[in-house]
């Protein structure tokens, strides 16, 4: 008999449609600025770790000059925090320059 974690296992890969649209939500069409430390659609604060994480990402991609990518992630931070100065800031830098 299997157990009741090997049975929930394989409901969830007879359906991983399931998982894809929780994790991504419209996951069948390609976004080439979809990040998954900020863009995940099942992510439901912004804690710590995930500040660390966003703000070393947001570093990297203003060193690299991708101001497309650094626009689509300051774009997400707006669901969390509408406030923090320093995202203003690099909103402000960021719109300012080409994509």
């Amino acid at each position: 008999m299997l157990s009741t974690s090997q049975n929930l296992c394989d409901e969830v890969l007879a359906q991983p449609e399931l998982i894809l649209s929780a994790l991504y939500g419209d996951w069948q069409t390609p976004d080439p600025l979809f990040d998954t430390i900020l863009c995940a659609k099942n992510i439901r604060s912004f804690s710590l770790l995930t500040q660390c994480f966003v703000y070393s990402r947001l570093y990297k991609l203003c060193l690299m000059s991708e101001w497309g990518k650094l626009k689509h992630i300051l774009n997400q931070l707006t669901f969390f925090d509408n406030n923090d100065e320093l995202i203003k800031k690099l909103t402000d830098k960021a719109e300012s320059m080409p994509t």
